[in-house]
């Protein structure tokens, strides 16, 4: 795909992330991370991750960027959790331990069966 086109997506979806509906947000952001390193997708993340009104949508996002396991997604969390107030803090948290938890599970499968 070309740099247009991947900021036309982008657009998109950052359209989307404005969404009343968490649904539409939490979606946006899972779609967005796929996009952690347009420019353009740099602070519609950062809103998502801080969402003000679901922590569903900051969970999500966060597993979706951490997910990537690139430098992209993780500046992207690492940068919110430089404002985050100790609510999203707690679910970007959880959200590690889901996405890190269950490569660090099939690591020990791994090596020990």
């Amino acid at each position: 795909m070309d740099n247009e086109a991947r900021r036309q997506v982008v657009g998109a979806l950052t359209r989307l992330a404005q969404s009343t509906d968490y649904r539409d947000r939490a979606d946006a952001g899972r779609s967005l991370a796929s996009f952690a390193d347009v420019p353009g997708a740099h602070e519609p993340l950062r809103r998502l991750l801080l969402d003000v009104t679901d922590t569903f949508v900051t969970r999500a996002t966060a597993e979706a960027l951490l997910r990537r396991q690139d430098a992209a997604g993780l500046a992207a969390v690492a940068s919110a959790l430089a404002e985050a107030d100790f609510n999203h803090m707690t679910w970007i948290h959880t959200a590690v331990l889901d996405v890190f938890g269950v490569f660090a599970r099939e690591g020990y499968r791994t090596r020990h069966h």
